[in-house]
């Protein structure tokens, strides 16, 4: 086959000499023909020798090795926690209803969700109302409902704060 090639302001002509293919080969035999790199694989070392390896040094091996088998149990965990925990299952009904599978925006997501602030003066009014329901003794010797929950020994001297504890 002769081939004409431009290189900046000179015209050349080369010869290459390529093989023409081969058309008395079935297709099943050119398949054949093309995995023969693959199929002649017999033993961990043409492993290795495919892919430039054999040389290399024992522990650079092992780690190659071991780097390959953390990556395949990484994917069959993540796939694993994905079906075990119905993402597929949620997938397929969400296409089969027409539901959107995606997340709304943040102002949807913060409407949804109390504030912390609002949840906290909420908590700090239950607790004054079940564990001080009398608003007429600001001060007392006798322990609180919540001083008693909370204390994890209570003082000698019974139900009365003794000087220790004030």
């Amino acid at each position: 086959i002769r081939t004409t090639s431009h290189d900046h302001h000179f015209w050349s002509t080369q010869t290459t000499n390529m093989p023409a293919p081969n058309s008395n080969l079935s297709d099943l035999d050119k398949v054949r023909k093309s995995l023969t790199s693959i199929t002649s694989i017999s033993s961990y070392n043409d492993v290795l020798a495919a892919f430039g390896l054999l040389n290399m040094p024992q522990a650079q091996k092992y780690g190659i090795i071991f780097g390959f088998v953390t990556f395949f149990l990484t994917v069959v965990a993540v796939l694993a926690l994905l079906t075990l925990g119905g993402t597929w299952k949620r997938i397929e009904q969400q296409s089969q209803s027409g539901e959107s599978a995606t997340a709304p925006d943040s102002v949807t997501q913060r409407k949804r969700r109390s504030l912390l602030l609002e949840r906290l003066l909420e908590g700090r009014e239950w607790m004054m109302r079940t564990n001080y329901p009398k608003k007429e003794e600001e001060k007392s010797e006798k322990l609180t409902p919540l001083t008693k929950m909370v204390m994890m020994v209570l003082p000698k001297e019974g139900n009365v704060i003794s000087e220790g504890y004030e």
